[in-house]
């Protein structure tokens, strides 16, 4: 294995690391609104493991009542170029 790929490896690992140690969910998603990343913490809080909800749409996490509204924000959150926001954080 070259020095390289053994240091992504390895920096895979201390990521992986961090993630799961997180006392927060954590849940990435691509540009489909497919889940890429999902913690333990998340799996807790969603009583939902991460090889279930990886690769699942992000509307399984969204209340009905709340995924047409979740949508627009996305829409418009797309639109800005800022690529990370806490979720629930207020605009300005």
């Amino acid at each position: 294995m070259s020095r390289q790929a053994e240091t992504l490896r390895e920096s895979q690992a201390l990521f992986s690391g961090v993630i799961n140690s997180a006392m927060d969910a954590v849940m990435t998603v691509d540009s489909a609104q497919r889940v890429v990343l999902f913690n333990l913490a998340a799996e807790q809080m969603f009583g939902c493991v991460a090889a279930e909800a990886l690769g699942s749409s992000l509307d399984r996490f969204i209340p009905v009542r709340f995924r047409e509204a979740h949508r627009g924000h996305i829409e418009k959150f797309s639109g800005t170029g800022v690529t990370s926001r806490r979720m629930g954080a207020l605009e300005r």
